[in-house]
């Protein structure tokens, strides 16, 4: 049933191709063996352990992930990002730059509020906005924005979402 839902969204986007024979991307569900051969990058649909990947995998979605969550995690595998759950948080990397087997646990500890605001900072939002959307006031959210800065040592709220995007703390 995904397989057809998965076929029919990318049919119907412009941008995408589904073939069986060669890929940018890979989507597989836990059934995969990554001993096939290929070298293409690939979206895992499974609950998997993410510390027991093979490096080939560059996103591991929960098996219930919808749709448009698997082709959007496809989209960003493409254009060379990764997307692992939270719990995952960051690979560690080789001085040549390849992925170790083994993920690192995050380095700032951010409140579930502060995680709330700066994925509201990702968005775009404005103080006014996430104040009205965390139903708080603006000074709080002043607060949890100073908080989140210092927390990752950020000089701004750009360079806040850069750190965010770069340890999982953010997801697109």
């Amino acid at each position: 049933m995904l397989r057809q839902r998965l076929v029919l969204e990318v049919e119907t986007s412009p941008d995408l191709v589904w073939s069986e024979g060669v890929a940018d991307v890979l989507i597989v569900d836990g059934t995969w063996s990554h001993d096939d051969g290929r070298a293409d990058p690939v979206v895992l649909v499974s609950a998997a352990d993410p510390t027991e990947l093979p490096p080939r995998v560059r996103a591991l979605l929960p098996s219930d992930a919808s749709v448009r969550t698997i082709v959007s995690a496809a989209r960003l595998v493409a254009e060379g990002l990764t997307v692992f759950p939270e719990s995952a948080m960051d690979w560690s990397v080789t001085d040549h730059g390849q992925h170790e087997h083994t993920l690192v646990a995050p380095a700032v500890a951010l409140t579930p509020r502060e995680k709330q605001v700066l994925q509201l900072l990702a968005a775009g939002a404005s103080n006014k906005v996430i104040a009205r959307l965390l139903n708080v006031s603006v000074h709080t959210v002043k607060f949890h924005v100073a908080s989140v800065l210092r927390k990752l040592g950020a000089g701004g709220r750009l360079e806040a979402v850069g750190i965010g995007l770069r340890t999982g703390l953010v997801m697109l």
